[in-house]
């Protein structure tokens, strides 16, 4: 298969144009669009000079890590974005709404300390964890220098990077409007946590931390057989008052996870190309079943806004 790529500039925007995007090419900073006619065509816009920041509304998209302190290969895949697309079509209080890719990958440790294995408590240096929280808190800050509303700036994160925005949901209270996290999750299954004592209390502090904020409003996905973290784990969170929770689906008795009626497979948009059951709800975001929840997230947006 051969994937073409045109690269142009309009009124100081650059675009990549993709078509049948790849992991490889999404690993860059920048703005995702949607050819209207085509649901499948996704477009990469690194700059987006706007001409009115009270009609723009900006979801900074944090993706998940693979590896735990060390950078990883890839920074997203197309599947992760067939669904969120969908709230591009919407303008809430007649605002245009934006999805912007904020990528981590390339990110790491001072340690680099191998994947599944424990870490000091006190960590010898930088994470890359905190080297991600970072990069968010730059990004957004970046988003206000150009003259956007903290009120119009959403975090909406998968796994890791789920986690982390829920984490940044006091320190940047001033400086974004909410948070969106989809199967929050940042240190690993949970077959792994007895043998990581050191991470674990690193995680119990940090959600001793998240419980503890003022005006702790975000809207959280996550299932109850999620092999991260699940309603049960974090059911400190969930328990809160002003938190905003919806459950993603259990599989059936035949191990298939639906939402209504359909069967949930990793997304792909090619004819012929054999489709891969999901078999854990934490990536149900990558199949089109997540498309359900597109409803949800509007509502949550258009509450928080003014």
């Amino acid at each position: 298969m051969v994937n073409y790529i045109f690269i142009i500039s309009i009124n100081q925007i650059n675009v990549l144009a993709i078509t049948n995007i790849s992991a490889a090419e999404l690993n860059s900073n920048g703005f995702l669009k949607i050819n209207e006619s085509n649901v499948y065509d996704i477009t990469l816009v690194g700059n987006i000079e706007f001409t009115d920041f009270s009609k723009e509304i900006i979801l900074i998209y944090l993706p998940g890590s693979a590896s735990d302190d060390k950078s990883d290969d890839h920074c997203s895949v197309k599947s992760e974005f067939f669904s969120l697309i969908e709230l591009l079509k919407y303008k809430p209080k007649n605002k245009n709404i934006n999805l912007y890719l904020l990528c981590s990958h390339l990110l790491y440790g001072d340690q680099q300390y191998a994947d599944g294995i424990d870490q000091p408590y006190i960590y010898p240096g930088i994470s890359k964890h905190e080297r991600y929280r970072k990069n968010i808190k730059e990004k957004v800050i970046e988003f206000i220098d150009k003259g956007l509303s903290p009120d119009n700036i959403f975090l909406i994160g998968h796994s890791c990077g789920a986690w982390h925005a829920l984490f940044l949901h006091k320190e940047l209270s001033n400086l974004f409007n909410s948070t969106i996290a989809i199967s929050p999750a940042c240190f690993g299954p949970r077959t792994l946590w007895e043998k990581r004592p050191n991470l674990m209390e690193r995680r119990a502090s940090e959600i001793n931390f998240i419980e503890n904020f003022n005006n702790f409003d975000p809207l959280i996905f996550i299932g109850d057989q999620d092999l991260r973290e699940n309603t049960a784990s974090l059911s400190k969170l969930l328990k809160i008052n002003s938190v905003n929770f919806i459950q993603l689906p259990n599989k059936n008795i035949n191990g298939i996870y639906y939402v209504d009626d359909k069967v949930c497979t990793w997304h792909n948009n090619l004819n012929g190309v054999k489709k891969f059951f999901i078999l854990d709800p934490h990536n149900i975001n990558f199949s089109r079943c997540f498309v359900k929840y597109i409803d949800d997230i509007l509502t949550f947006i258009n509450q928080h806004l003014d």
